[in-house]
């Protein structure tokens, strides 16, 4: 039912259908708190995203036993995340990109070892990105447009493709050496993270594989002619590789 000019609050009957597996009401008008539905015991996908719903996010939402998928991004979500998020076994997708989220990232969402891909950007979060992380199979990261400060955890140990933690208020100096030693980042963005290199001292390990890059707004140095040579290669070899020289060259220092 999704794409459809839906109105008012959930109907809490949808949640009595305990069979029910897959919903989703994203691209209408729903608004309201989401209603209490913690018997729906084999819910696995639950799509929200793109309609008025406020209110906090319930502790129990995460805590499903068979829930996989939850996408509640471009909403009016308050509050924080909760601490139960960690506590579930399978959840895999987890998108809250676009709401007036506070406060800080649970410590326990490093306890999620099947998250495959993260988007919490364009919120109000603050503190640090959680330390030691056991979530080996994350793929997707998208911090952007927080107030998270550092320490960057290294993540360095997972297959993590791609990264954003763009305009937060991480001050990196440099690009971390696990970043620029990893040969699975193919989509990396660091604007305005407080990184003081020159070009020609950055030698990623597999710059050829990059589809996306912007290190736009930091203080790196250097020229078109400073970009590592194997960066110039593998942005030559498409359009949209031009554009990954237009966003590292914008708006540095040169």
């Amino acid at each position: 039912m999704d794409g459809n000019l839906l109105t008012g609050a959930i109907p809490q009957s949808f949640f009595n259908l305990t069979s029910l597996r897959y919903l989703d009401l994203s691209q209408n008008t729903l608004t309201g708190n989401l209603p209490f539905f913690p018997n729906s015991s084999h819910l696995v996908t639950l799509l929200l995203s793109e309609n008025n719903l406020r209110g906090t996010i319930p502790d129990w939402l995460a805590t499903l036993p068979a829930l996989r998928w939850l996408h509640l991004s471009f909403n009016n979500f308050t509050g924080q995340i909760p601490n139960s998020f960690g506590e579930t076994s399978l959840l895999d997708s987890v998108f809250i990109s676009n709401n007036q989220l506070t406060g800080t990232i649970p410590e326990s969402i490093a306890d999620m070892k099947y998250l495959e891909y993260m988007d919490l950007s364009n919120n109000e979060l603050t503190g640090t990105l959680p330390q030691s992380p056991a979530i080996y199979n994350l793929l997707f990261l998208n911090l952007s447009g927080n107030n998270l400060s550092g320490p960057l955890p290294e993540l360095d140990q997972i297959g993590l493709e791609t990264l954003d933690l763009s305009y937060n208020s991480v001050s990196l100096e440099v690009i971390p050496d696990w970043i620029t030693n990893s040969s699975f980042v193919v989509d990396l963005r660091l604007a305005g993270c407080g990184i003081s290199v020159r070009l020609n001292d950055w030698e990623p390990a597999a710059p050829f594989l990059y589809t996306s890059l912007d290190l736009s707004n930091n203080n790196i140095q250097g020229t078109k002619s400073n970009v590592p040579l194997d960066v110039y290669r593998a942005a030559m070899m498409s359009f949209e590789g031009l554009l990954v020289l237009l966003f590292l060259l914008h708006q540095n220092v040169a």
